[in-house]
C-alpha cells in the first residue's frame, strides 16, 4: 500500500475495556469509516484460525495512526506495555504513525514516562469517563477529527 493511500487506524486497547471502545468511541470513528476515511482496526477482526501475533504485528507495522485506550487495566497489560507500545513508539518516532492516546478512564497514566512525554486528550484534565454524556460526545467528536 502506497503510504499516501494509508488509511489504516489501529487501536490498542486492553479486552477488559472493550465495552468502553464499544460504546464509546467506535461509534465517533464508524462514520470515517463508511466515508472511506479510515480503515480500523481493532483486534475483534482477528478470524478463527488466523495466526493472531502475526496479524497484531502487521498492522502495528503498518498502521498510519495508533490509538491508545489509556485505563488502568490498558496499563497493566504486559501485551500493551511490551508488544505494542514499543513498536508504535518507535514508528511514531520515525515519523511514520501518529500516536493518539485518549484518557478513557482515571489512572496513574503520569507514572509513565513515554506517555508523559505525549499530549493526551483529557477533556480539562479529566478521564472520558468523568465527563457528561454532552462533554464525552464533544470530546469525542474532537478526538475523532484528529485521527484523519
Amino acid at each position: 500500500m502506497n503510504r499516501d493511500d494509508n488509511k489504516l487506524v489501529f487501536v490498542s486497547y486492553a479486552h477488559a475495556d472493550r465495552k468502553l471502545l464499544d460504546e464509546e468511541l467506535m461509534p465517533f470513528l464508524r462514520q470515517l469509516e463508511l466515508g472511506e476515511q479510515i480503515e480500523l482496526w481493532e483486534d475483534s477482526q482477528i478470524d478463527t484460525g488466523d495466526t493472531w501475533y502475526t496479524e497484531i504485528a502487521d498492522r502495528l507495522d503498518n498502521a498510519k495512526v495508533a490509538i491508545l485506550l489509556i485505563t488502568p487495566p490498558f496499563l497493566g497489560s504486559k501485551f500493551c506495555q511490551l508488544e505494542e507500545i514499543p513498536v508504535l513508539l518507535q514508528r511514531a518516532r520515525q515519523g511514520k504513525l501518529k500516536l493518539l492516546p485518549l484518557l478513557v478512564r482515571p489512572c496513574h497514566w503520569e507514572n509513565e514516562p513515554w506517555l508523559r512525554r505525549l499530549q493526551m486528550l483529557t477533556g480539562e484534565g479529566k478521564a472520558l469517563t468523568g465527563h457528561d454524556e454532552p462533554s464525552r460526545d464533544q470530546l469525542l467528536t474532537e478526538f475523532a477529527k484528529q485521527v484523519l
